[in-house]
């Protein structure tokens, strides 16, 4: 029987009968921290305190044949037990899961929403007249739809007569 320190609790190691008061290595089959501990003080193979049934030798034994597969439900054995049924929803309770329940509850550690609240709406404005209906990308055409005007000479695609 070994007594271990951890931190600030202290725990007893025993190597013959696989126990820890952690009860880690009872649950598992595998020797917990404290126990692989004493196992290494005491230069002995940790492979040897491990439970049959994670051995090679096990696992080689119970894959022999393979795997088969299984059939569905209706082929499976009945029993005599009573059925398992989903109980019932209390009255007046809905199953809907609302988009809160739904999303992933944060740790700790983790930072709230990395989104940024939305910045209110710009209004636009004309980087060459400086108006607010219209940009720049549009100044032309808007301002072509606001004034009609008469240009000042005809341009040569229209055609025009010059005398000689």
């Amino acid at each position: 029987m070994y007594e271990v320190r951890h931190g600030s609790d202290y725990h007893r190691v025993d190597l013959k009968a696989y126990t820890c008061t952690c009860r880690k290595w009872q649950i598992c089959g595998i020797p917990c921290e404290h126990a692989y501990g004493v196992i290494l003080y005491k230069k002995l193979e940790p492979e040897n305190f491990v439970c049959q049934w994670f051995r090679t030798a096990m696992w080689k034994r119970n894959y022999t044949d393979g795997v088969c597969p299984q059939r569905g439900p209706k082929f499976w054995p009945e029993s005599h037990r009573p059925r398992v049924h989903v109980p019932e929803s209390p009255e007046g309770e809905d199953n809907k899961m609302t988009k809160a329940e739904k999303k992933r509850k944060k740790g700790l550690n983790e930072s709230p929403s990395k989104k940024q609240p939305k910045a209110k709406k710009r209004i636009m404005h004309c980087r060459v007249c400086g108006q607010a209906d219209h940009n720049s990308r549009h100044h032309a055409k808007d301002k072509a739809s606001h004034f009609v005007s008469q240009p000042s000479q005809p341009e040569p695609s229209q055609g025009s007569l010059t005398q000689a």
